[in-house]
């Protein structure tokens, strides 16, 4: 999609290191952040797609996936690296980011996001470059609990790398038995996790959210086409917590109905093709029949990671509108 070469996926160039760019982002600097309230405020909205909406009561905190690719790259981009930024500021933090907009303002961190060969070399490079990723995950949010946090009721949301991230930090802040950890479950709307394999059982207090009216817990999916297994499928994805973001319920024996999907973000931002999408989880994947879209037969991709949002992001952006009315609910 941004016409990189796909040896950068195994190329492993040199061991991890902390090179001259890495410098640690102070998230008291307001540059630190791709998205805040108070300084750069979440204003994308597909074109023509009905009036901007009300921000909700809640907050929002999210993280971007993988935008670090390339054949003899770093193992970590810098917080302020332009082109890793570039892609983040055009792709996801527009193209996923918006579908919260209806819910509250957006925080999203800068961070020394990790390599995408990280996900298809098991080393311990990968790990450290994973772990240094974190290390900035962690206390931006600890940031945003100590200056920014005003008692509210919380959505996380991110995707691939950045699901990964997310799910380290509802281990590490909502998951543990203590009063604090509790009381931040309380105020969890849902975590939108899609594009990392998140079992059932990853989390002790934490559960999948099985039914569109569900709230405290978290979703994911991967979407493929159907009957295709992606390379870095693992037999482990069939524990995967998948939900099918049509309709919000787990059930893969039938395909969803064409009519219950509200449309996709295109390449353009504008939302199009209503009743283009049918879906059914499957093995821990979330498989789509050949979309409804104009030459939608001839679409050869079978892996659909890179628009796990833009696929169903009308879906999404009710569904999270909705699961906070639910949570006010009670």
């Amino acid at each position: 999609m941004f016409g990189f070469d796909d040896r950068d996926k195994r190329d492993i160039p040199f061991g991890f290191r902390l090179h001259a760019g890495l410098s640690e982002p102070d998230y008291g600097n307001p540059e630190a952040w791709a998205l805040h309230p108070g300084h750069r405020p979440l204003t994308a909205w597909p074109r023509g797609y009905g009036p901007e909406p009300t921000a909700g009561d809640a907050h929002v905190f999210y993280l971007h996936p993988t935008t670090l690719r390339g054949v003899g790259a770093e193992w970590n981009a810098g917080w302020q690296d332009p082109t890793a930024n570039g892609i983040a500021d055009e792709w996801p933090l527009r193209h996923q980011a918006s579908a919260f907009r209806g819910v509250g303002p957006v925080f999203a961190p800068r961070y020394r996001q990790a390599h995408l060969r990280v996900f298809y070399t098991q080393t311990d490079d990968g790990i450290r470059a994973l772990d240094l990723a974190y290390s900035d995950v962690r206390r931006a949010f600890q940031h945003y609990l100590d200056q920014l946090d005003r008692g509210q009721p919380l959505l996380l949301a991110a995707h691939s790398q950045g699901s990964l991230h997310a799910a380290r930090l509802l281990r590490e802040f909502f998951d543990g038995p203590d009063p604090e950890h509790a009381a931040r479950r309380a105020r969890l709307i849902a975590a939108y996790l899609p594009g990392m394999d998140l079992g059932s059982r990853t989390f002790e207090r934490i559960p999948p959210l099985l039914h569109p009216d569900a709230t405290g817990g978290f979703v994911t999916w991967m979407t493929v086409a159907e009957g295709h297994y992606p390379e870095y499928y693992k037999p482990s994805f069939i524990d995967n917590a998948t939900v099918n973001p049509v309709h919000w319920r787990p059930e893969g024996a039938t395909f969803s109905p064409f009519k219950d999907h509200l449309g996709i973000l295109n390449r353009n931002f504008k939302v199009k093709y209503t009743a283009a999408i049918s879906a059914r989880p499957h093995d821990g994947l979330l498989w789509i029949k050949p979309l409804r879209v104009p030459l939608g037969p001839l679409l050869q991709l079978r892996d659909w990671h890179i628009a796990d949002y833009n696929l169903f992001w009308a879906n999404i952006r009710h569904n999270a509108e909705h699961r906070l009315a639910r949570w006010h609910q009670g």
